[in-house]
């Protein structure tokens, strides 16, 4: 058997004594560390105004009184609003302000987004972390960054790249991924897509939509699930796939209609408008309070909200290590096929994505490519790629877990294509005569490049047909195959220069000269006629 007993704190050892006491001090710093980790503040966009409400995350008490900041009527938030641990960002027609969360500070504009007015909004969506400020374009064009000092302002970080990204709603993010809510047309179904977080194309996997009954605007997301909410009152939620478990109505709130959304690692809190008030749920979708915080004046679309402090939400998994960059081979000219490998990791990764990019300036900065298969292992040299290196963007990981990410070597600049050359001239046809229109052909070519030829035409006139003496008519269809002879162009030397192009190199070539020599030919009209004298005796034919 085996005795257990108490020994008292002064017949301990002095080493003994020092470690007790450190751990007490642990044990109390972790207690601290976690009543503090719950306290949190709820921060809303109420028409204009900040309001904000303390509370204990993890049991979701409310404390404080409800404040509400009212300097902030020059920067509304038209649709759009977010906030970090200090500052609020709000869609301001084109632009995006900023000001103070706690209202003791002005309002200012922090970047001009440049994106098109639709119905009165410009900015569809903002997410601000405590280093950018991302933005999504209302019409769904394109998503941009800016630091949130106003600095590094990319207006294309992300493109939807032919995908369906219209009436663009709102924004959020994780380590890996921007998520943006949209509405792909005016009473068309919501979805939510996703781009890199460190820009790129639209995510080119079909599966990752997520259909909703209709527009809606406020996302969420955290190391599980996406949230969103539904215009017919309702919380809904998908597995961080996109796929899974998909829920339209997660959590019914049977009053109001949810705008805003934000999470935690405890909750899920949400704004509903028409009544405006503020309510939450914890993360398995029970104690659902709709109704938490009331009587908030949120009848327009001007309300988001956000979470600043509060537990932890759930991290994503491990990020994979990459032991060897992936590997670039093929040709490098316009019109030829690359191929990129994944490059070696140290456990096979369940998820790839691929991005190539191009370099105009030996790599300091890198764009989108254009060309076919951007998105793919195999990519398709375009015509813009030419005098401009190539690289392959590879990000990597496992499901639920953090990517990693990484570059393969960059390719030599693009060569220019050989110019294209002439075969046969440009012939002209039809007749070379006044109120005429005459057509031509732009000849043969032969294309040394392979990239497909366009052509530009130009109609001149010369008094002699000799070199040198050639000018540009200015008469209709001068730029065109088609071309109508004037009174100007009477005994003119007429021909058609065609120029062909392979989008870098050109070569110009006049037809054969013809002289327009009949315009407008002479008619001789005769008519006959009779004319009586004065007195009616005679008559003169003339």
């Amino acid at each position: 058997m085996t005795l257990s007993r108490t020994i008292p704190f002064h017949a301990l050892s002095p080493l003994q004594r020092i470690v007790c006491v450190a751990v007490l001090v642990f044990i109390g710093l972790l207690a601290f560390s976690a009543a503090q980790a719950s306290a949190a503040s709820l921060y809303w966009n109420e028409n204009g105004s900040v309001g904000s409400q303390q509370i204990d995350d993890a049991t979701r008490v409310l404390t404080g009184s409800v404040s509400i900041v009212t300097n902030s009527e020059s920067c509304r938030g038209d649709y759009s609003w977010s906030a970090n641990s200090t500052t609020y960002f709000a869609a301001s027609g084109k632009n995006i302000c900023m000001g103070p969360l706690d209202g003791l500070g002005p309002v200012s504009t922090l970047v001009a987004t440049g994106c098109n007015d639709w119905d009165q909004a410009a900015v569809g969506g903002i997410y601000a972390t405590d280093q950018y400020v991302y933005y999504a374009c209302h019409d769904g064009s394109r998503i941009g960054r800016v630091t949130t000092g106003g600095l590094d302002h990319r207006p294309e970080f992300a493109t939807a790249s032919g995908e369906s990204m219209n009436f663009s709603r709102a924004l959020t993010g994780d380590a890996n991924w921007l998520y943006v809510s949209v509405q792909e047309s005016w009473m068309g179904s919501g979805r939510i897509r996703r781009y890199p977080i460190d820009g790129g194309q639209i995510d080119p996997a079909s599966s990752f939509v997520v259909p909703s009954l209709g527009h809606f605007h406020g996302v969420a997301v955290d190391g599980q699930h996406i949230y969103w909410a539904n215009p017919d009152g309702a919380i809904g939620r998908v597995d961080l796939d996109g796929t899974s478990n998909r829920n339209n109505t997660w959590i019914s709130l049977g009053t109001g209609t949810p705008w805003g959304i934000a999470v935690t690692g405890s909750s899920v809190y949400w704004a509903t408008k028409n009544p405006g008030s503020i309510g939450y749920a914890n993360l398995n979708g029970g104690d659902a309070t709709p109704g938490a915080i009331t009587g908030l004046t949120m009848s327009g679309d001007k309300h988001d909200i956000a979470i600043v402090g509060g537990t932890a939400k759930t991290p994503l998994g491990a990020a994979l290590t990459n032991s060897a960059v992936p590997a670039i081979t093929g040709t490098v000219d316009v019109g030829q096929t690359l191929t990129a490998d994944a490059g070696t990791w140290l456990a096979t990764p369940d998820n790839v994505y691929y991005q190539w990019e191009n370099s105009s300036d030996s790599g300091t900065t890198w764009t989108i490519a254009s060309g076919t298969g951007a998105q793919t292992t195999q990519y398709t040299v375009a015509v813009a790629d030419m005098t401009k290196q190539l690289r392959v963007r590879v990000r990597a990981g496992q499901v639920g877990a953090l990517l990693t990410t990484v570059y393969s070597n960059p390719t030599t600049a693009v060569p220019l294509p050989p110019a294209p050359t002439v075969d046969a001239a440009p012939v002209i046809s039809g007749l070379v005569k006044g109120a005429q229109v005459v057509t031509a052909t732009a000849g043969s070519w032969s294309n040394p490049g392979g990239t497909s030829l366009t052509y530009a035409y130009q109609w001149q006139m010369s008094p002699s047909g000799n070199d040198g003496s050639w000018t540009n008519s200015t008469n209709p269809g001068n730029a065109t195959a088609t071309y109508l002879i004037l009174l100007a162009d009477a005994t003119q030397y007429l021909r058609l220069c065609v120029t062909a192009s392979n989008g870098a190199t050109t070569t110009a070539c006049a037809s054969s000269a013809v002289i327009a020599t009949e315009l407008y030919p002479t008619r001789i009209f005769t008519q006959a006629g009779w004319s009586t004298l004065n007195d009616g005796s005679a008559r003169v034919n003339y």
